[in-house]
């Protein structure tokens, strides 16, 4: 089964054409040796179609969201870039930067 699943708070929205690219902070689980808090590891998610319109219109900076979808490697045996595609996003919480009228 090829699937993974995103929780974390927006770090960048960008839309080109008919893909939006979402940029997730998620903290690790653990803290380096001598460091006083959690890294943050942020991961890049394609989205396309519907989900790729509400991400554009509904997430924002800031926003706690979660995401599932699928892995994908390049075409080429050369290529070892991994991407990450999303089949759902959903807005968990707005983020505190917004206005919630």
């Amino acid at each position: 089964m090829n699937t993974f699943t995103v929780v974390g708070y927006v770090a960048s929205v960008k839309t080109l054409k008919k893909v939006t690219f979402v940029t997730v902070g998620v903290k690790q689980t653990f803290k380096a040796k001598d460091a006083e808090d959690y890294a943050t590891d942020f991961i890049d998610v394609s989205v396309f179609g519907q989900s790729a319109e509400y991400a554009d219109k509904n997430i924002k900076q800031g926003d706690l969201i979660g995401i599932q979808g699928r892995i994908t490697k390049g075409d080429k045996e050369q290529d070892y870039k991994i991407s990450l595609i999303a089949s759902a996003i959903n807005k968990i919480k707005n983020g505190e930067n917004h206005n919630t009228k």
